[in-house]
């Protein structure tokens, strides 16, 4: 699906540490392209060409351009381009602004910079595109034509990774200078602690998950309560009876055997559990699920 014209979408993107505005964004068959004479814009324009060769003539120099090859025109940049006569190419253009600047705070970002820096400072660049955007313009085109739930921010993110594919194929170095961000001590614990809870049908302890967790037992007690709202005996009753439910409602084992199944050896003590929890015990509960 190559049919794309968003000429009347407002769409404006965060990129590094600019904020761009997108004021076209079209794809031009060969007919169209033929020859387009020397012309200068008082934005940014991206071209993409997906098939086809030509020429591109600028103030200095000429290009063959060829199928995969990206051009970037900063503004009041010359340029004119003439499709080849026997191989016309197409081409992708994204037209856009840059309308403001933020350095976000508490990041500091190298990545950022770069991204921002590369982009004001270059007013022409000419080069292949190395990391397969053809199938990034695609995507765009089908969502803007079937218009699923959540196509705009598709389309959004689509456009900052064309831009950025455009950025890492021009740099000499496009390797990241940031440093991977580690998640917080609070969220590998929240991790840890849900992984524990897999074992709910066997014994636990605040004792155990402490250890684990490399806390004392009562700041584990009031870190498990601000994740889950309730004790960790608390919890691991409520999975033991929630999965009780599911089997006295979905299959023909003995509620004896659903007992010491969920985490309770002794039958009598699981149905006094089971009816304090659900206000029924297991037999009335087994019965009104089929009625």
């Amino acid at each position: 699906m190559e049919i794309l014209e968003l000429d009347d979408l407002e769409i404006k993107i965060e990129f590094g540490q600019l904020e761009l505005n997108m004021l076209y964004m079209r794809f031009a068959p060969p007919s169209r392209i033929k020859e387009i004479t020397n012309h200068f814009h008082s934005s940014y324009e991206l071209h993409f060409i997906p098939y086809g060769q030509g020429l591109l003539r600028t103030k200095d120099q000429s290009y063959t351009i060829n199928a995969g090859d990206f051009y970037l025109t900063g503004p009041n940049v010359y340029h004119a381009q003439k499709g080849h006569h026997d191989n016309p190419m197409a081409e992708y253009c994204v037209n856009f602004e840059i309308i403001g600047e933020k350095i976000k705070e508490n990041q500091g970002s190298k990545d950022q910079e770069v991204i921002s820096k590369t982009l004001k400072e270059t007013t022409f660049w000419y080069g292949k595109d190395k990391f397969n955007s053809m199938d990034l313009f695609k995507k765009i085109a089908e969502e803007s034509h079937y218009k699923y739930v959540g196509y705009m921010e598709n389309i959004k993110n689509y456009l900052q990774q064309i831009l950025l594919n455009c950025i890492r194929s021009y740099l000499e170095y496009p390797y990241s200078l940031d440093q991977p961000p580690i998640k917080s001590k609070d969220d590998q614990r929240r991790q840890i602690t849900d992984t524990y809870l897999h074992r709910f049908k066997e014994e636990v302890s605040v004792e155990e998950l402490a250890k684990i967790l490399g806390l004392s037992e009562r700041h584990t007690r009031r870190f498990f309560h601000s994740i889950y709202g309730m004790s960790l005996h608390e919890k691991v009753k409520e999975m033991r009876i929630d999965l009780a439910k599911e089997l006295l409602m979905n299959t023909r084992m003995t509620i004896s055997r659903i007992g010491d199944y969920v985490g309770y050896i002794d039958p009598l003590y699981f149905s006094r559990v089971f009816k304090k929890s659900t206000g029924c015990s297991p037999t009335v509960y087994r019965r009104h699920s089929y009625e």
